[in-house]
């Protein structure tokens, strides 16, 4: 399956979706990442942020 979307110059691009999908999630990442900078350098402990943490934890 493909998608059609337009660069920032407006020029149509064809894209496999698991592509797609595989570049927000990474991007999602990268924000989360910057956010938990932020927090640092403001004096907070954000504590544990990666994702396979919770499922494991214990009531």
């Amino acid at each position: 399956m493909f998608r059609t979307l337009r660069n920032t110059k407006g020029i149509p691009c064809i894209t496999p979706v698991h592509e797609v999908l595989t570049h927000f999630f990474n991007h999602q990442t990268h924000h989360r990442g910057q956010i938990t900078t932020l927090l640092f350098q403001g004096g907070v402990d954000p504590g544990i942020t990666d994702l396979i943490y919770f499922p494991r934890v214990r009531p």
